[in-house]
């Protein structure tokens, strides 16, 4: 049998079953399928891209609190870069006070004092730089006899402003204090040399 008759056959074959053959134009009901498909596709990618935005997480809090400790600080110049740094922002609010700094041996030292946030009751995390070390926070907590009553505090804040710590400070180094609150706002309340 030759090639050409079979050729002939599988065309004759076709034509019965009712194939033509491959279609050289995309018909319009095809085009329109693939249009849908483009646009749901789109679709789905705005959905996305608009639900990413509207969930996305905002600045948790206290975050602020970590970010700052963490920050190398050794002038005040220095100190606000890190308060900028770790998007904390100043508040008259936030007040505070160093009552002392007592030597406890060559390297460390005793830090007491009060921070408060007028009207707000929660307690603050003090942070203390030293030759551009950091401390660990320190909350406040406790009333403090030296509050002074001026300031207005609620009693919440008169309950939680006290603050005591132990921190590496060498003699005569400068010593910078700030305390910062739950909702990122910072009062720097004083900078001392370590006796």
């Amino acid at each position: 049998m030759r090639i050409d008759d079979l050729q002939l056959r599988a065309q004759t074959r076709r034509k019965i079953d009712g194939y033509s053959g491959p279609s050289k134009s995309t018909s319009p009901l095809r085009k329109r399928s693939g249009l849908v498909y483009v646009a749901g596709a789109l679709s789905l990618l705005f959905s996305f891209l608009v639900t990413l935005q509207l969930t996305k997480p905002g600045k948790l809090p206290g975050s602020g609190i970590a970010a700052l400790a963490s920050s190398v600080v050794r002038d005040s110049r220095s100190l606000m870069a890190a308060v900028k740094a770790a998007g904390l922002r100043g508040s008259p609010k936030v007040r505070g006070d160093i009552d002392e700094v007592r030597r406890l041996d060559v390297d460390r030292v005793s830090l007491k004092g009060w921070a408060a946030e007028i009207g707000h009751g929660g307690p603050l995390s003090v942070i203390a730089f030293a030759e551009g070390r950091g401390t660990t926070p320190i909350e406040t907590e406790g009333s403090h006899p030296d509050l002074p009553p001026k300031l207005g505090p609620s009693d919440a804040a008169a309950n939680n402003a006290s603050f005591q710590g132990i921190l590496t400070c060498r003699r005569g180094e400068k010593l910078l204090v700030v305390a910062v609150t739950q909702d990122n706002s910072y009062g720097y309340f004083g900078s001392r040399l370590c006796p």
